[in-house]
Parts: structure tokens; sequence; C-alpha cells
């Protein structure tokens, strides 16, 4: 997943290293709350980049999609999880709490959306 634009809201690189800022921090700590979230979720690498992220994540216990029976399409129960919702919750958490940030700890302000679209 790309920041906006490409910037480098996250960190920077210094002598070949990188090195995070506090909104690099967060996104790891953002990551490592999936599953609290979605269960059926399984993370594991994942790495913060100045102005991106690379991460896996394993959807396990999940139906396949089109393995639904007609008893479970009555609304019975949630739809399952797809990457697109793992990757929306992860981009809309972190949003909110790096624009808290600008207002609290005068992060770098970004140009209306955090995250480009798509990932």
């Amino acid at each position: 997943m790309c920041a906006q634009n490409r910037e480098c809201f996250f960190g920077a690189i210094h002598h070949n290293k990188r090195v995070l800022n506090d909104a690099g921090e967060m996104l790891y700590k953002i990551w490592n709350d999936i599953p609290n979230t979605y269960p059926e979720i399984v993370i594991d690498e994942f790495i913060v980049m100045p102005n991106h992220v690379h991460g896996i994540i394993c959807i396990v216990g999940a139906p396949l999609v089109g393995d639904l029976s007609v008893e479970d399409r009555a609304g019975t129960r949630p739809a399952p999880t797809t990457l697109g919702n793992v990757v929306g919750i992860f981009k809309s958490i972190s949003t909110h709490q790096y624009a808290i940030n600008v207002n609290t700890n005068k992060w770098t302000p970004f140009p209306g959306k955090l995250w480009q679209r798509m990932f």
C-alpha cells in the first residue's frame, strides 16, 4: 500500500537505512491489532517503508466465494472477510489515527488522503 503521491509520511532513509518516525511505528501497532477485529485473519510479515508498506495477510476459516448455502444467504451470518475488507480497515484506522496526530503532535499534513487507491 502506497502513501498518497508516494509522500514519505512514515519515515526516511538516512545513510541507506530506514528510519521510521512515530507515524511509521503507529502502523505496526495497527497492523498487529488486525486479528482483534478479524479473528479469521492471521498476519504475517509486515514492513513499513517511508512511503509505503508491505504485508502478508492469511485468511483462514472463511468460506470460499460461492461456497455459501441457501441458509447462509438469509442474513444469519456476516459476509466473509475479504482482503479488501482488511486493507480497508487498516487504511481507515491508520488515516484516522494519523489525522489526530497531525492536529495534536504536528505530524506532516496529508493532501486529502493518506493512502493511494487500491493495494
